[in-house]
């Protein structure tokens, strides 16, 4: 008899894996290009930068491009992903860095968490 349930887990895992894989190449290639300036919101509006966040259980940098909007010193980003490693390191440091315009601000994060999860991310100054 066929275990039907062992094969859609076993399907599953392969799926994320393959997911995780793609975002890991899709951000080595953007990560670059964004932490440079390059799609950085303006004072108000929208755009991409890169979060800095130190990792949970490593200690060490970690780095993420995201969708943000921005309204003066505040950042938001979001992502329907609840085992997102970027949310899950920010609520652990909630002290990290965004990039934008080229320039590696300090921020402190809040995440709220729900249908979709948001990061306020409040610039230091």
């Amino acid at each position: 008899m066929v275990n039907h349930s062992s094969i859609f887990q076993s399907a599953r895992k392969v799926g994320a894996t393959v997911e995780r894989t793609m975002f890991r190449m899709l951000n080595r290639g953007v990560l670059p290009v964004v932490r440079a300036g390059f799609g950085s919101p303006l004072s108000v509006g929208g755009g991409v930068v890169v979060l800095e966040t130190e990792g949970r259980v490593s200690g060490e940098a970690r780095e993420v491009p995201l969708v943000a909007i921005r309204s003066g010193d505040r950042v938001t980003v979001s992502t329907i992903r609840d085992e997102s490693n970027w949310l899950r390191n920010l609520e652990a440091t909630p002290d990290a860095f965004v990039w934008i315009n080229g320039k590696r601000h300090d921020i402190t994060g809040s995440v709220k968490r729900g249908r979709i999860n948001t990061a306020s991310l409040a610039i230091k100054r």
